[in-house]
């Protein structure tokens, strides 16, 4: 424990010994508490980069989604906010034409299109197809 952590817990633990009591302690003066709607506006304003994969993409929209409290609806919430900011036209339009649409047939449909674009740039620049 550095000198700067011995002063927290000098000041706001009790005399003990127990290392959970201590963590909990400090853990109250160092971690912020999270604002639940801030979670959700930085995850409602995720937007998926160019240089993003499909998978990459779904992987940052989880971690931002960790604080955002949605529970049982967390697949539905990415699966939305994927469809809505990932940019790929093809893959809005098959999301409008599917009646039992979920966040796996949407990143699979995602991952083809994703796939597909790959290959034709490819096909007509041979030097993206060798790096």
């Amino acid at each position: 424990m550095g000198a700067d952590c011995y002063q927290i817990y000098k000041v706001n633990c009790v005399e003990t010994s127990d290392l959970a009591a201590i963590k909990l302690a400090i853990n109250k003066v160092l971690v912020t508490k999270r604002s639940e709607y801030t979670e959700i506006l930085v995850f409602r304003r995720a937007v998926k980069r160019k240089d993003e994969t499909v998978n990459d993409y779904e992987m940052r929209l989880r971690l931002l989604a960790r604080y955002c409290n949605y529970g049982d609806k967390l697949e539905k919430e990415i699966e939305r906010q994927f469809v809505v900011s990932c940019g790929m036209v093809e893959v809005e339009k098959e999301c409008i034409r599917t009646d039992t649409l979920d966040l796996a047939k949407v990143l699979t449909m995602a991952r083809g299109y994703e796939r597909t674009a790959n290959n034709l740039m490819g096909l007509r620049n041979p030097e993206y197809s060798s790096q």
